[in-house]
C-alpha cells in the first residue's frame, strides 16, 4: 500500500524532486508501468473498434478556478463483442498555456493526444463520430470530422437563454422575481445554517448547469409551509414573500420534463441517440400554449419553444 504522505508528495510535486520521486520509488514506478500497460490494451481495443467504425468520442475543455489552467479531456464510447456499451476516459491533459484556444490549436492537441499517446493511425480519425457541446471553437476544431451536437448541452442552452434574468423582468416580471427570490432564499438558508434545521435538504442553483434550477425550485416547493413558518418565527418573512406559490408550482411542473430529458440523455450504460427525436418532440409539444396559462406563463412556454426551434441540428 502506498504511504499517503509519499503519495501526496508525489502528486503535488516539489521543485527539482518530482522526477526523482518517480525514479527512486519502486511502487510508484510499478503503478506507472501498470498504467502504461492498460493504456496499450485500451489503444488496441480502440484500433480494433475503429476498423469497423464503431467508436464515438466526446471532448470538452474547462479552466480551473485556482490557477486558471485550461484542460482538455477526451472520452471514448464503443460496443464490445457481447453488445456492452463501454465508456472510457482516454485522457485529461493540460492545454498548452502558450496556445490560444482556437479551433486550429484544439484540433492539433486532439490529434496529438490520440496519435502520439494512443498510437492511433491519423487516417482512422475520420471514422470517429464526435459528440460535443456547441462551443464555436470545438465546432471549428472538429470541422474535418463527423460531429453531432449533444442534446443534453442543447437543452441546457435552451434553459439558460429562456430563463435569463435580462429577458424575464419586462415580459414575465413575477416569474423572474420568483426565480431570483428562490435562489436568494436557498443561499441564505445555506449561509445562515438554517438549512440544517429543515426536514428536507434545499438545493442550490448551479451557475452553469441549468437543470439545477428545477432541483432548487422543487426543494423549496417541497417544504414551502415549513420554510414560511420558520422564517415567520425569525421575523424574516421578506425572504420568502416574493416567491409566489402558484408561479413556483408552474415552474416546477414546466421544468420537470427538461430535467427528466437531461437525466435520461446523460446515461452512459445504454445508447441515447435513439432518444434524441423522442425527447425533442416531447419537449416541443410540452411548450405548446395552454389555455389555462397566464400571460407570463405563456411567455415562458413560447420563449422555450422559440429556442428549441432555433436548434436546427436537433
Amino acid at each position: 500500500m502506498i504511504h499517503l504522505n509519499t503519495l501526496f508528495r508525489f502528486l503535488i510535486g516539489r521543485p527539482n524532486t518530482h522526477s526523482q520521486w518517480v525514479a527512486t520509488t519502486p511502487y510508484l514506478t510499478l503503478h506507472i508501468e501498470k498504467a502504461d500497460e492498460r493504456r496499450e490494451v485500451l489503444a488496441q481495443t480502440l484500433k480494433d473498434a475503429l476498423k469497423n467504425g464503431d467508436v464515438a468520442m466526446s471532448t470538452d475543455m474547462w479552466t480551473d478556478d485556482y490557477k486558471k489552467i485550461s484542460y482538455i479531456a477526451i472520452t471514448c464510447h464503443y460496443i464490445t463483442d457481447d453488445y456492452t456499451l463501454v465508456g472510457k476516459t482516454l485522457t485529461t491533459a493540460m492545454f498548452p498555456v502558450e496556445d490560444a484556444k482556437t479551433g486550429k490549436n484544439i484540433r492539433r492537441e486532439i490529434v496529438r493526444l490520440l496519435v502520439n499517446k494512443f498510437g492511433l493511425d491519423p487516417s482512422s480519425l475520420s471514422r470517429i463520430v464526435w459528440v460535443t457541446d456547441e462551443g464555436s471553437n470545438i465546432i471549428k476544431a472538429l470541422e474535418p470530422y463527423r460531429r453531432l451536437s449533444c442534446l443534453d448541452h442543447l437543452i441546457n442552452t435552451v434553459l439558460r437563454h429562456s430563463l435569463h434574468a435580462d429577458a424575464l423582468p419586462d415580459n414575465a416580471p413575477d416569474i423572474g422575481e420568483t426565480l431570483s427570490a428562490a435562489k436568494g432564499l436557498v443561499r441564505y438558508l445555506k449561509h445562515s445554517g438554517l438549512a440544517a434545521q429543515l426536514s428536507k435538504t434545499v438545493l442550490q442553483m448551479g451557475e452553469t448547469r441549468f437543470s439545477t434550477v428545477y432541483l432548487t425550485l422543487k426543494s423549496v416547493q417541497d417544504i414551502f409551509p415549513e420554510l414560511w413558518e420558520k422564517l415567520e418565527t425569525r421575523g424574516e418573512l421578506e425572504r420568502i414573500q416574493n416567491i409566489a406559490p402558484d408561479l413556483l408550482s408552474f415552474l416546477v411542473t414546466f421544468l420537470e420534463p427538461f430535467y427528466n430529458a437531461q437525466r435520461e440523455l446523460e446515461g452512459d450504460k445504454y445508447t441515447t441517440i435513439n432518444l434524441v427525436c423522442l425527447w425533442t418532440e416531447k419537449l416541443k409539444k410540452h411548450c405548446e400554449p395552454s389555455p389555462t396559462d397566464s400571460p407570463q406563463q405563456a411567455f415562458v412556454r413560447q420563449r422555450h419553444a422559440e429556442f428549441i426551434l432555433q436548434k436546427k441540428s436537433w
